[in-house]
This record gives C-alpha cells, sequence and structure tokens, in this order.
C-alpha cells in the first residue's frame, strides 16, 4: 500500500476502494510471483519421549523416507526406543543401536521403527496427549513427521499455507471477530509465516514452531469455521516492503499507540513498522514524555482499541518492595537489597518502557527490553511495558503500583483496534494501511 493514499476513511465508496485494491496489487513491486501455494513446516512438539496419536482416516506411511503403504485409521502410540533390541535386519547399521523411533498400534503391536524419520501422510492426525480443552477437535492435516533430534522426538507438521493460516487465525484471534478484521488477520499472519520461515529456527528439522514465538498454531477443525470465508477472501494476499513479505507483528491491544521496531528491538531493522497513533486523529501525543504519558494512561483516550476486553486496554499492578526484590535476586542471581525505586530511563514512541533502573540498597539493576522488563518486575508478567510507576509508603512497607496500558509488544497491528474498526466500517486493506502504512498488498500466488 502506498503512503499517497493517505489514512483510512471509514467514507471511501465501495466502489473506490475495490478499485484502489486493484492498483495496490497491480503496482506492486513482485520480484518472485509465485504460480502455486508454498508448504511451510511446522515444529508442534519438541522434546518428545512418548506420544499417543489417531488416525482419523487411512494415512500413508515411511520410514526413514521409504514408503510402507497404508496405515490404517485407529489409535497408535510414538515413543523412544533405547538399546539393541530391535527388529529390523538392517538394525546392525545404525549407529551402535542406541536409540530408535517406535511406533505401536492400539493393542501395542511394533508396527515400524526408524533410525531417522517416520512419516504419516494425508491422515489427519490428532495428538492425543497434547489436546486441550479448546483442541479436542484439531486436527493436523498434510504430513506428519516424527523426527530423532536432540536426543528426543520432534512433531513436525508440513502442509499448505493456506491450511497453516486458518489454524492460526483460531489461535490467535476470536472467530466471532468481525469479517474484515479477520482478513485482515489473515494477512498478517500469512506474511509473518512466509518473512520467517527461514530465519526463526535455523538448523531445526521445521521453519516454525508452533507457540507464540511465531505464532500459535494448534492444528485445524476439519469441519467449517468461521474464519474459512477470510481465508478464501484474502488467498495469496501479503504484504512487502522493499520487495520481501513483511514481518507483519501484531499483538493484541497497543493500549492507543503503536510502538515502533526499531524503538523497541535495537537492530531489528524493521522500519516499516512504525508506531502510530490508533486512531484517526491528527494529533500524536509525544508518549515519549513522563508528563504526557502519566494522564493518556490514566484516561481513557478516543482510540479504536478502547473497547476492548477489561484488563488489555488499562490496567494496574501493585508489588510490595519485598517481593520484588526478592524476584530480582531469584532471577539476576544476585541480591538486588531493599529496593527504594524503579526508575524508567528510556522508552519507545507509544510509551513502553525499553530501559528501566531499578534501584537497591545493595546495588542498582538495569532491565533491557521490553519482554525482560515485563517478567522481571512482576509475576505473573505486566500485560505490557507501557506503564507509569507510584511509589507508595505505607508505614515500613513500601510498594509499587505500575499503571499500564495495552496488552503485549504493541508492534504491528492491534487486534483490538482493528475489530474495532472493521466495525467502524473499515475494510480489511484500509486496516492493513493503517498499520503497516509503508507495505503494499501484493498477490503472491
Amino acid at each position: 500500500m502506498r503512503r499517497i493514499l493517505g489514512r483510512p476513511s471509514r467514507h471511501v465508496h465501495p466502489l473506490l476502494s475495490a478499485v484502489l485494491l486493484v492498483v495496490l496489487i497491480g503496482c506492486a513491486p513482485v520480484p518472485r510471483f509465485q504460480r502455486s501455494e508454498p508448504f511451510i513446516s511446522i515444529g508442534v512438539a519438541t522434546g518428545v519421549r512418548t506420544l499417543a496419536v489417531r488416525l482419523t482416516r487411512p494415512a500413508s506411511l515411511f520410514v526413514d523416507g521409504e514408503d510402507r503403504g497404508l496405515l490404517p485409521e485407529g489409535d497408535y502410540r510414538v515413543r523412544l526406543q533405547a538399546g539393541s533390541g530391535q527388529t529390523k535386519p538392517e538394525a546392525a547399521s545404525h549407529a551402535g543401536g542406541a536409540v530408535w523411533i517406535i511406533l505401536q498400534d492400539g493393542r501395542g503391536k511394533t508396527v515400524a521403527q526408524a533410525g531417522q524419520a517416520l512419516s504419516v501422510r494425508n491422515g489427519d492426525l490428532l495428538l492425543l496427549d497434547r489436546v486441550g480443552r479448546h483442541e479436542r477437535e484439531r486436527v493436523y492435516p498434510g504430513r506428519v513427521d516424527f523426527v530423532l533430534w536432540r536426543g528426543g522426538i520432534v512433531v513436525v507438521n508440513r502442509l499448505p499455507l493456506e491450511d497453516y493460516v486458518r489454524g492460526v487465525l483460531l489461535a490467535e484471534i476470536s472467530p466471532k471477530s468481525p469479517p474484515e478484521a479477520l482478513k485482515a488477520q489473515a494477512v498478517a499472519v500469512r506474511s509473518l509465516a512466509l518473512s520467517q520461515r527461514r530465519l526463526a529456527h535455523t538448523g531445526a528439522p521445521f521453519e516454525l514452531c508452533a507457540e507464540w514465538h511465531c505464532q500459535v498454531y494448534r492444528g485445524v477443525p476439519p469441519d467449517k469455521t468461521p474464519v474459512d470465508e477470510a481465508i478464501r477472501a484474502t488467498r495469496g494476499l501479503v504484504l512487502l516492503h522493499g520487495g520481501r513479505v513483511i514481518q507483519a507483528l501484531y499483538s493484541a491491544n497497543c493500549g492507543g499507540h503503536t510502538e515502533t521496531a526499531s524503538r523497541l528491538w535495537r537492530g531489528s531493522g524493521l522500519r516499516y513498522l512504525r508506531g502510530v497513533l490508533d486512531g484517526p486523529q491528527n494529533v500524536d501525543p509525544d508518549l515519549a514524555q513522563e508528563r504526557i504519558l502519566d494522564p493518556w494512561v490514566r484516561g481513557k483516550p478516543e482510540v479504536f482499541c478502547k473497547n476492548a476486553p477489561r484488563g488489555r486496554f488499562r490496567w494496574v499492578r501493585v508489588v510490595k518492595a519485598q517481593n520484588l526484590s526478592a524476584r530480582l535476586e531469584r532471577l539476576s542471581g544476585s541480591p538486588v537489597g531493599d529496593v527504594k525505586d524503579v526508575v524508567v530511563m528510556r522508552r519507545g514512541t507509544s510509551g513502553r518502557a525499553v530501559r528501566v533502573r531499578v534501584v537497591g540498597t545493595a546495588r542498582e539493576l538495569t532491565l533491557d527490553g521490553e519482554l525482560r522488563i515485563r517478567h522481571w518486575l512482576t509475576e505473573p508478567g505486566l500485560p505490557s511495558s507501557c506503564f507509569v510507576v507510584e511509589k507508595r509508603e505505607n508505614g515500613a512497607e513500601r510498594e509499587f503500583v505500575f499503571r499500564g496500558a495495552g496488552y503485549g509488544h504493541g508492534v504491528g497491528m492491534c487486534q483490538d483496534g482493528a475489530v474495532a474498526m472493521a466495525k467502524l466500517g473499515y475494510r480489511y486493506w484500509e486496516i492493513l494501511q493503517h498499520y503497516y502504512s509503508d507495505a503494499q498488498l501484493i498477490q503472491l500466488y
């Protein structure tokens, strides 16, 4: 999307909006135009010793790359076996015969064993040992590999990108969100996955993990879901900057202003992720200044994400000085002493703290990085690092009050803001333009 379009407006005529989208796609640089949908590999679990699985339909079985025919649907167990009790004639070629991956059926009978990897393909596999309350009906489609890696089994799901996007959407945003917000999220998920696939876990037998470090993925439902139309409508659409697919980061709630990536993570180089006011106003407050941030955090400014679920837009946490002292000593490995003060030394565009000094009687401790700050100051961690600190003396007891805004790192798209924009009538490309203002929307496949 190009800056010449200006800030998105809810008053853009639908026909004009459609024309603008075509222009955006047509003018975007596409250095490598793919004709087909790519596949992506996800590390679902690592360090596994034993795992119960279920095939919901027959699957092709491969053992160390060799096709072993069809594996019937049903319950199975995958486990490690140490020792020399192999049943395969070629076992002697395995280095020392130390560790094997064993596949057993529901009766405990060994079906196959592998020295490197077992693979089941197109069987819609369910990981029974990892089924949670919200994932009871989730299956892992496509190909699932059980790979020997670093002394354990790593479970890898290799599947078409659009199936992966479907699974992530169901885990990262409420499927009850407005359709335009779901479409914007789909483009962001797809873009982030493609931008990170060869960078996030270099050297691993998978491209992305299934946790928040990459994007949360818990498989996909076998039936239709409310997100399916959003995926169909945006199929193959990604965001580009400088000819590359962008890291389209997002967080639950920005607190009213998104953060500039380079301010939050030094050396990130993500210059297209600039902090923006999460609203239609032309005035952008300088939230890096304490005197401006304090009333902002204590109030409820007119921004898109203000009506988020309780505890995400504005929040308060109180921590006793003695508890903070004990926590910092445990995490840092040496005493801090009685904590006298907590001072924010540097802030980002959105007011998020990126450097904090804790003053103790034994020593001073400097905390750098928003994630470290959030998780070192309170247990559980602060919802975000956008906060002001108030010190209170209660007799001999001292406590610190953290008044904060937002939920998450605040870089890129604000999910609560996107939902609000969709309810106001913004289209998904207008939402994307608001949060990723220097990116271009293009049809990759």
